[in-house]
């Protein structure tokens, strides 16, 4: 569920023109470059607020939001 809500938002927020038809789960996000620290930021705040959490400053390191499954990993423990 969590891992569909991100795809959908990066498809949705970030790649706005459709550009992008799926992402695969374990895609480094950022080496591709379909997020950039703009994106990240825009992410990091879609999940606070969808998951009703805030992220301490020590948690956001690249390594944790660099692909979709990472990201789910993180969040889900």
């Amino acid at each position: 569920m969590l891992a569909k809500c991100i795809e959908e938002f990066i498809k949705d927020e970030i790649f706005m023109d459709g550009s992008i038809d799926s992402i695969p789960g374990d895609l480094d996000l950022i080496t591709t470059g379909v997020l950039n620290s703009l994106g990240i930021m825009k992410l990091i705040d879609y999940i606070e607020n969808l998951k009703k959490v805030k992220f301490k400053g020590e948690d956001i390191v690249i390594d944790n939001f660099s692909s979709i499954n990472k990201i789910v990993k993180f969040i889900d423990g």
